[in-house]
């Protein structure tokens, strides 16, 4: 593969004594390992997991991605690699799934790079709630509910503001554009935050059984900002909710959802609303780069399980 050959050029000039794998593909683990079986012997070496792990819960599918991804994970693995996941849930689900990976796998919650939450938490009083989805408007967020649910609510509420905050699939229709609002160009960091920040709360559809092993970066994102949060309960969602309090509401069902978006346009609470902007500070803190850089270290340093 292109990738690895430009790095044997690079360790060519200058050996490092580490290496880490920020997102391991299907096709790359194998590789990657056989590298560090024969050209890379002596580093220490951690490969993180993300995406990549809805692969191993979708077994059932018997595709070659499966078979390859899934034949990479029982080759035997190099002494001093560490696989990282990115949630306690993630690692759960592993344990059953892939109990010999799961041995030599250590957890780093998701980083955001979005920025602190605001010391003084705004307040909506006076204003109209703005819902919001972020990210990617795909299948697995799901999207297509989040477009049903606006139009369900904005049946009652005609004035109901529901925003993009990301992008919107190539696919989508004009009757959906003319129901949300969001960016036809991707926008910049700057604008994309104080985008996010113009929303009292951020609506999460994600599929329970995709975001098990798999974490939502734009989710994490949500937390850092400050926004809460009306979602479905999922092993994900539920996780957070445990680590880090009242973050928002958790539904059991869609419907659910639909109805604490009609309850919050009926009768804003501004203390409910208080007391989830409280627990986003709370929940900020160890999503910060520097907390998942000192365990990234630490794993280099000290590979998790022994022997292959």
């Amino acid at each position: 593969m292109q990738l690895f050959a430009d790095l044997q050029r690079r360790f060519a000039r200058r050996r490092p004594e580490h290496i880490v794998l920020a997102t391991v593909e299907p096709y790359t683990l194998g590789a990657f390992k056989l590298k560090l079986w024969t050209a890379w012997t002596g580093l220490s070496a951690v490969a993180i997991f993300h995406e990549a792990l809805a692969t191993v819960a979708h077994r059932y599918l018997r595709s070659p991605l499966w078979w390859a991804f899934m034949s990479s994970i029982y080759t035997p693995h190099p002494k001093r690699l560490t696989y990282v996941v990115l949630s306690r849930t993630a690692k759960h689900l592993l344990d059953g799934l892939a109990p010999r990976l799961a041995r030599r796998t250590v957890v780093i919650e998701h980083p955001s790079l979005m920025g602190d939450v605001p010391s003084h938490a705004p307040t909506v009083r006076h204003s109209t709630p703005r819902f919001g989805f972020m990210g990617f408007g795909r299948d697995a967020k799901g999207f297509a509910t989040f477009l049903e649910l606006a139009e369900s609510v904005r049946a009652r509420y005609p004035d109901a503001t529901f925003e993009v905050v990301g992008s919107a699939p190539a696919d989508a229709t004009e009757s959906d554009r003319a129901l949300l609002l969001w960016s036809e160009q991707p926008l910049p960091l700057r604008d994309f935050t104080h985008r996010l920040r113009g929303l009292t709360h951020v609506i999460w559809l994600g599929r329970p059984e995709h975001y098990g092993l798999v974490v939502s970066g734009s989710l994490i994102d949500t937390l850092a900002l400050g926004i809460p949060v009306v979602c479905l309960s999922g092993p994900f969602v539920d996780d957070l909710f445990v680590s880090f309090g009242e973050i928002g509401s958790r539904c059991a069902t869609t419907a659910d959802v639909e109805g604490e978006v009609l309850q919050i346009l009926a009768s804003f609470s501004e203390e409910d609303y208080s007391r989830h902007r409280r627990a986003m500070v709370t929940a900020s803190l160890p999503l910060r780069p520097e907390s998942s850089a000192h365990l990234l270290r630490a794993a280099l340093v000290t590979p998790a399980g022994n022997g292959s």
